[in-house]
């Protein structure tokens, strides 16, 4: 074998070992749509939240499902899990603490860009409790 061979097979075979690696680090493309949803449901619970914040602001209360956010005029809020189409929860814990829950497909644990702390989760179904108008003696 010739050496202008030998240096093609040994570039075939570091390309080859980088693309395996890379692979290996970062997931399957599977794995990345399923982080990349995640983030997703995050970054919509987060949009659920702020509309809470200006509903309560409004109206000094919270609202009565996520529904009343969605229908209010000039809303583009997403109050459905991106795959399965399921409505996320709200629950109402009292008068100003409230919870909102999605599915997650994987622990915020597993990804290599975490994302804030009070929105770190398990996989599975998670709440995140919220709380909306501060009174000034708190």
């Amino acid at each position: 074998m010739s050496a202008g061979r030998g240096l093609a097979l040994a570039a075939i075979v570091v390309v080859v070992a980088a693309l395996a690696l890379g692979l290996w680090a970062s997931g399957s493309p599977g794995t990345q749509r399923e982080f990349r949803l995640d983030e997703r449901r995050v970054t919509d619970l987060q949009g659920i939240v702020a509309a809470i914040g200006r509903h309560y602001e409004v109206h000094r209360a919270l609202p009565p499902n996520l529904g009343a956010l969605a229908e209010a005029p000039g809303s583009r809020l997403s109050t459905s899990d991106p795959v399965t189409g399921t409505a996320y929860d709200y629950e109402i814990v009292d008068a100003r603490r409230y919870r909102v829950c999605a599915s997650f497909a994987h622990d915020t644990a597993e990804e290599t860009i975490r994302m804030a702390a009070p929105w770190w989760h398990g996989a599975g179904r998670h709440c995140f409790e919220q709380r909306v108008g501060e009174d000034p003696e708190e």
